[in-house]
């Protein structure tokens, strides 16, 4: 697979399969990813399939996704052994981050915060899951809506200050704690004050299936009283 790195500061790699169902379901990631990396030119996004290149070219246009540079090349050779894959690459070919598997919440917002994309600049929905604003909860909480505030801080945090109303489910103990203290029929907000921890929770949550209104409140929107 002869690229040349050095034209770009980065390069992101897409390794994909016209098989894999994973790949087609994170279509709609890929397509909002490879928006954001073209508006604000940060990488060149660059596709590599183990199948013939018309397959991958058909491949990309059955799923929406426009990636203009595409290289075939057995993935195994090259040490890819699953797909989809998302490889960061600098100027000398060298990966500095990857994500393989079907791309999760965290991992979406991993990939956005590596690649520095503002938070502002991301959809409304990433999966499963949904972005809400300070002034939607607040109108949430005026209007007597059906949810649950969910401050996945560690306690101290927690009793240091929080969201009127929050209860608090420390992240690494969400889904334990979940289905005795979550109702599925609401939905569910989550905070913390690193948008990671949100995410992993978040994630969680909507991978139980049985949560399927999961949001998490804007990192720069948490206004939390302390003591």
């Amino acid at each position: 697979m002869a690229i040349d790195w050095s034209k770009n500061k980065q390069s992101i790699v897409f390794a994909l399969s016209p098989h894999c169902q994973y790949c087609t379901n994170g279509a709609p990631f890929f397509r909002c990813l490879i928006e954001k990396i073209e508006k604000s030119n940060i990488a060149k996004t660059v596709a590599v399939f183990s199948e013939p290149d018309n397959a991958g070219k058909e491949y990309l246009r059955s799923i929406g996704v426009k990636i203009h540079e595409i290289y075939q090349v057995p993935l195994k050779s090259i040490g890819i052994m699953a797909t989809p894959g998302i490889f960061i690459v600098n100027d000398e070919g060298v990966v500095t981050r990857h994500w393989q598997g079907e791309p999760d919440v965290k991992a979406q917002f991993q990939i956005y915060d590596t690649l520095n994309i503002d938070i502002d600049a991301l959809p409304e929905r990433i999966g499963e899951v949904t972005r809400v604003n300070s002034s939607t909860l607040d109108k949430a909480i005026q209007d007597n809506a059906d949810i649950t505030i969910i401050d996945v801080n560690d306690r101290d945090i927690f009793n240091d200050g929080h969201i009127p109303g929050a209860i608090n489910i420390p992240a690494d103990e969400i889904e334990a704690r979940a289905k005795d203290e979550l109702s599925p029929l609401k939905t569910q907000i989550i905070y913390h004050r690193d948008m990671t921890s949100s995410c992993f929770a978040a994630g969680v949550l909507s991978k139980l299936h049985k949560y399927p209104k999961v949001a998490i409140l804007n990192q720069g929107n948490v206004n939390v009283p302390t003591k």
